[in-house]
């Protein structure tokens, strides 16, 4: 048999969609590992015996949800190398054409929850997320104000302010954003909103 055809191969990525479903709509502490167990069908030691403890299977929640997030990146980047404001489009609009609501919802999910972990655990997420995300994005940021699109504002302070403007959609399933209204926003965040 092989490793893929192996039902302990299928049932990892089968408990962390679960999981990742769960943790964005009830938070770490509304979810039992007895919760997650009844879900995906297993008992609670099949479940430890691919996660240690809820903790590292939600670290592994939002650093699997990131992946995506920075692909994402990635392929807008390799897009539009000469247009920030195209690639930052294309970006979003991957986002919540690509992403589902579950998944999404990491992001603004990670910045929630991260006070109960260990600091260890902490630290280490935060080091990922800056490396695979907010890096990229200020690099993105960096080249715009080389090409003379972005006024010299810090680009870490233009990155938050752009993320800040799309957290509160990331969650939301009954307002999609159609592509208008994320145009209408990057208005808001390339233009401002004075006349």
């Amino acid at each position: 048999m092989s490793a893929l055809a192996h039902p302990q191969a299928k049932m990892r990525p089968r408990i962390l969609e679960e999981a990742t479903r769960q943790f964005v709509e009830r938070g770490f502490d509304g979810v039992s590992i007895r919760d997650l167990a009844r879900a995906c069908e297993v008992t609670n030691a099949a479940l430890y015996y691919h996660f240690p403890d809820k903790e590292h299977l939600f670290l592994e929640v939002l650093e699997h949800g990131l992946e995506k997030f920075t692909r994402l990146l990635s392929e807008a980047r390799s897009k539009y190398p000469a247009s920030t404001r195209d690639c930052l489009r294309e970006f979003i609009l991957g986002i919540f054409a690509y992403i589902p609501p579950e998944t999404r919802g990491i992001i603004r999910l990670a910045s929630q929850e991260m006070d109960k972990f260990s600091p260890e655990n902490r630290e280490k997420f935060r080091e990922v997320y800056a490396r695979e995300f907010l890096y990229p994005l200020e690099a993105i940021i960096e080249e715009g104000q080389k090409r003379g699109e972005i006024r010299p504002f810090p680009p870490e302070l233009l990155v938050w302010a752009f993320l800040g403007i799309f957290y509160p959609f990331l969650n939301q399933r009954q307002f999609a954003l159609t592509p208008e209204a994320i145009d209408l926003l990057l208005s808001m965040f390339w233009e401002g909103v004075a006349p």
